[in-house]
C-alpha cells in the first residue's frame, strides 16, 4: 500500500506542472506591441593608438637589426603601451518625436576594454509609429556615429528587435 501513496504522491505533485505550463502569460496588455533593442557595440577606445602600425614599425627595426647583422632586439612591452579603455555606448529612442531612452551603456570587463550590451525593452501600443535610433561611440560627440530612421507597423503581440550590425556598420530593425 506504501507504494501506491508514494506514487499517488509523485502525480499529485507534477500533475499541476504539467497542466499549467503550457497557460500562456504575458507581462504586457493584450494590445501591446514590444520594442526590444538587444545588442552588443564598441565604444572608441579613449585614446586612440595605431597598435597594427606599431607592429609593422617594430618588424622594419626587427628586420633592419638582423640585416645588420646586430642580432634580433625587439622590445615586446612597447606593443602593451595603448590603454584598452573604451567609451560608453550611448543610445537614443525617439517615438513619434519624443525621447522615450536615452541611456549610455558602460564597456565591459575589469579594465572596460570590452563590448557594451545594449538591451532595453519598450512598450507600445499597437500602431503605426517613426522610430529613429541614435547610437554614439564616443562620449561628448554631437552628431551620433549610426542613425536609423525607419516607420513601423506594430501590431498587438508583436515584437520589434533593432539590432546592430558591426560588419556593415549599421543598426538594423528586424520584424
Amino acid at each position: 500500500m506504501s507504494r501506491f501513496r508514494m506514487i499517488a504522491t509523485v502525480v499529485a505533485m507534477f500533475l499541476p506542472v504539467v497542466l499549467f505550463s503550457a497557460v500562456p502569460y504575458s507581462f504586457y496588455e493584450k494590445d501591446t506591441a514590444l520594442l526590444k533593442l538587444a545588442f552588443k557595440a564598441s565604444g572608441r577606445r579613449i585614446v586612440e593608438c595605431d597598435e597594427q602600425g606599431r607592429i609593422k614599425e617594430m618588424a622594419q627595426l626587427y628586420r633592419k637589426s638582423i640585416k645588420e647583422g646586430r642580432g634580433a632586439r625587439i622590445n615586446l612591452s612597447e606593443l602593451g603601451k595603448c590603454p584598452p579603455q573604451r567609451h560608453p555606448v550611448r543610445i537614443r529612442v525617439e517615438i513619434d518625436g519624443r525621447t522615450v531612452l536615452d541611456r549610455e551603456y558602460q564597456p565591459g570587463g575589469v579594465r572596460h576594454d570590452l563590448s557594451s550590451y545594449v538591451y532595453e525593452e519598450i512598450p507600445l501600443r499597437a500602431g503605426r509609429y517613426t522610430v529613429k535610433i541614435s547610437m554614439w561611440d564616443r562620449k561628448g560627440e554631437k552628431q551620433p556615429v549610426h542613425t536609423l530612421t525607419e516607420e513601423v507597423e506594430l501590431t498587438a503581440g508583436m515584437i520589434a528587435v533593432v539590432g546592430f550590425e558591426p560588419a556593415e556598420g549599421r543598426l538594423v530593425l528586424y520584424r
